[in-house]
């Protein structure tokens, strides 16, 4: 499919469509604290057009569901949209992969572009739950962004302790300094 991290613990794959380079930080910083409404749909489209081209059916074949990393509640209502849904569902669905929200904040963190490493894994401890039957479920994990990882991490910890066979993780964009 293109771009692939290493597996991480509680994730079986990571797959990635573009690296986090400026100008894919311009457009995601335009659209989460500019308030760009436009930018998303047409960033959604070419990931579409991405997958179509690269065989997400085959890729993802053995998955039943795909799940999107949930923005918080205020910032969600701020922008008016989830993020990775607009990316990614359209896409999945037309490959014959449902979206559930089979996931929530239990509660808000800071945002993350200021914290090292740590501090993102201690701002997004015990921060989501699953919500729904998961249980014995291969489920994609779909976010927007991909740094260090713990978003990812901490939502697939949360979907695996609920009963998860398996999450891969799949994102717009990763940080390139992961791939060493």
């Amino acid at each position: 499919m293109g771009r692939q991290l290493p597996p991480r613990e509680e994730l079986t794959a990571i797959y990635f469509i573009f690296g986090y380079e400026q100008g894919i930080q311009d457009a995601i910083r335009e659209i989460k604290f500019l308030g760009n409404k436009e930018l998303p749909g047409r960033l959604g489209e070419e990931t579409e057009a991405v997958l179509t081209a690269r065989g997400l059916p085959d890729l993802f074949e053995d998955y039943q569901v795909a799940v999107g990393i949930p923005t918080d509640a205020q910032r969600r209502r701020q922008r008016g949209f989830d993020l990775p849904e607009e990316l990614f569902r359209s896409a999945l669905e037309q490959g014959g992969i449902p979206w559930e929200y089979l996931l929530s904040r239990t509660r808000r963190t800071v945002p993350m572009f200021t914290l090292t490493p740590e501090e993102r894994r201690l701002n997004l401890e015990r921060c989501f739950v699953a919500k729904g039957d998961v249980c014995g479920k291969n489920i994609i994990l779909v976010d927007d962004i991909f740094t260090t990882g713990a978003t990812m991490e901490a939502a697939a910890l949360a979907l695996k302790n609920a009963g998860a066979k398996k999450v891969a993780g799949l994102a717009f964009c990763a940080s390139v300094d992961n791939l060493r």
